[in-house]
């Protein structure tokens, strides 16, 4: 059986299914919409990691900018040291170049420096007041045989004058007393002595005090002078002194040498010194 259906009813049909596909979402707009934002999303992501990566490497280079800075003035501080440490070194170079060039004619010098050194040490001790004379002139004969050794180098030789000049310079000043052998007669060698305690001042004053300590005098001019009683107490204090077995006190007691000879006593010290820093 065929169905009919009227060219009004088809027409109506027609526009009712019309209205109804009309009235349906469009299925497709959804998708194309999230495809255009997640691209534009993932645009952005991009740009902004490209704007985080670039500055990351802005600090980067800063840091390393920083750094390399930092090394640049540890370099500069370490040339000008290098370069104070090498000028230093130049100098000293050239000291030492001028020494060697020196040392030639100095080596040449020192023999005759050396006996002139003990030549004017033995003036000086003949004289000086006669304190310890035979030790004083025993060393001065020693040196004068040292000098004469071959085997013997010059820097040892100096070594030994020095040092009795150093034993020279001590007598300057202080306080001393030994026993010795006092010559009874003008004559030294008559042979006729006597035990006594020598004191010496310095080298102003050179005094003996006899065994029991009631006699006592001073050397002046040569000659022995004879203390009064509060002089003699006074050198027996001294001697005490001189042994620590008394307080150090104030001295009264005459010289030996009087003003001039003291000056030339000064000078005798002051030759001393010059002779030791000469050779130094």
């Amino acid at each position: 059986m065929k169905c009919r259906i009227s060219t009004g009813r088809l027409a109506a049909m027609t526009g009712a299914l019309g209205v109804a596909l009309l009235s349906l979402p469009a299925i497709g707009a959804p998708s194309a919409l999230r495809d255009a934002t997640t691209e534009h999303q993932a645009t952005q992501q991009a740009i902004q990691s490209a704007i985080d990566d670039a500055d990351d490497e802005t600090k980067e280079l800063l840091i390393k900018l920083r750094d390399t800075e930092q090394s640049a003035k540890r370099l500069s501080t370490y040339n000008e040291s290098l370069e104070r440490q090498v000028d230093d070194q130049s100098q000293r170079i050239k000291a030492q170049t001028r020494a060697l060039e020196q040392a030639g004619s100095l080596k040449q010098a020192l023999p005759s420096e050396l006996e002139a050194m003990v030549s004017r040490l033995r003036a000086l001790v003949e004289a000086d007041l006669p304190f310890r004379r035979d030790d004083r002139l025993a060393r001065i004969d020693s040196l004068e045989h040292m000098l004469g050794q071959s085997d013997m180098s010059a820097s040892d030789k100096l070594k030994r004058i020095l040092s009795v000049w150093r034993a020279e310079i001590g007598y300057g000043d202080g306080l001393d007393s030994w026993r010795g052998a006092l010559s009874l007669d003008e004559k030294a060698d008559s042979g006729v002595t006597t035990q006594v305690q020598f004191v010496r001042i310095g080298r102003v004053g050179y005094y003996y005090l006899s065994l029991d300590g009631k006699r006592g005098a001073v050397l002046r001019e040569g000659a022995w002078q004879p203390l009064e009683h509060d002089q003699v107490v006074t050198l027996r204090h001294a001697v005490k002194m001189a042994h620590d077995q008394q307080a150090p006190e104030l001295l009264a007691l005459p010289l030996s040498l009087d003003a001039t000879q003291r000056g030339a006593s000064a000078a005798i010290d002051n030759d001393n010194d010059n002779a030791q820093g000469g050779a130094q």
